[in-house]
């Protein structure tokens, strides 16, 4: 019985087995050593991460997982892998960036394309609206309150039904910082002369608009006598103490732990003011310069460019009307709209 052949031939499939046992062996140690293991060969690793209030849903799913809020780690994808993300905003929040994306292909979408032995991570923005300014109702507008020159107790009321709001912030004459404040705001000790009341309203994010409600009264000694710390409207406008606080317009775009200016323009600018812009932190493109004040107007826009500013940095805009002066603080956030502060 001739079994030389077929023997032969079992010979060498045996080997050729063998070997691809040894290769998959290797591999599987090789894996190992790496601090992997055999499942893990060929698969890559996607991590989400998402600031305010809003999903991003995924093409294709990771393991049944079709969407993420808050933080997502360790989504497993085949290598080279073009998952593309979409954001969408929860109510009234909107989207405002990605972090790096491979590719673009519209602005609310993201593509990434998963790489062996690296991990990759994307970060998608929400902001929210910030609620609305509350409005004043006591003191009226340049509304006198009569004292017998001695300062006298005022208590400034204000209302709002926006329903955003989770806390509100006043300050007396931009002498600053704001602080927290209900209504109504209580003044134990005001002077004599002429003063501004400002108020902020911040929703739970600590996001509030630029410019605060503020409304103008004067403490005065009426000719006549008396008054004794009474409130009066006595008609007439009195002159305001400083000038009216500039308008500031802002808009930025931020993604993760980047802000980018995409417009900073102060306008109502006191004829003949000068206006200084300070930066600091990590992230500032200079540390300070003067600004170009024309018809009321500053575009400080330019002044940024394309820097990416970082959590902390802190811009400081510094407005001499000649005695008065005015300065807004603007913070950078992680993953939220600047702070801003007028002192």
């Amino acid at each position: 019985m001739d079994q030389g052949p077929k023997s032969a031939e079992g010979a060498r499939s045996a080997r050729v087995a063998g070997a691809i046992l040894v290769v998959l062996l290797a591999s599987v140690s090789l894996a190992l050593a790496f601090g992997g293991t055999a499942a893990a060969i060929g698969v890559s690793e996607l991590n989400i991460v998402v600031f305010g209030q809003g999903v991003v849903k995924l093409s294709p799913p990771s393991e049944g997982v079709e969407e993420c809020s808050g933080t997502c780690k360790e989504l497993a994808y085949p290598d080279g892998t073009g998952v593309t993300l979409t954001a969408v905003p929860s109510g009234e929040w909107t989207f405002n960036g990605w972090g790096p994306c491979d590719e673009k292909p519209a602005p609310t979408k993201c593509v990434i394309f998963t790489t062996e032995f690296e991990t990759k991570t994307a970060e998608a923005s929400f902001v929210n609206p910030p609620p609305a300014l509350p409005t004043i109702t006591f003191p009226a507008e340049n509304q006198q309150i009569a004292s017998t020159g001695s300062p006298v107790k005022v208590e400034v009321a204000f209302e709002d039904g926006d329903s955003t709001v989770a806390k509100y912030e006043c300050d007396l004459d931009a002498a600053g910082p704001p602080q927290p404040c209900t209504s109504p705001w209580v003044l134990p000790s005001v002077a004599v002369g002429a003063h501004t009341a400002y108020v902020f309203a911040l929703d739970a994010e600590g996001n509030g608009t630029e410019v605060p409600a503020a409304r103008h009264f004067s403490v005065v000694v009426p000719s006549t006598g008396g008054g004794g710390g009474t409130v009066e409207p006595i008609p007439g406008p009195l002159p305001l103490p400083t000038p009216p606080p500039v308008k500031l317009h802002a808009h930025w775009k931020v993604a993760g732990r980047s802000t980018t200016v995409k417009k900073l323009l102060l306008e109502q600018i006191p004829a003949g003011a000068k206006v200084r812009v300070g930066c600091s932190g990590a992230g500032c493109p200079f540390k300070s310069k003067k600004a170009k004040v024309s018809k009321g107007r500053a575009d400080l826009t330019g002044l940024f460019g394309k820097a990416e500013l970082h959590p902390g940095d802190l811009i400081k805009l510094r407005i001499e009307a000649g005695t008065a002066t005015q300065l807004i603080e603007i913070k950078i956030r992680a993953g939220k709209t600047p702070k801003i502060f007028r002192r």
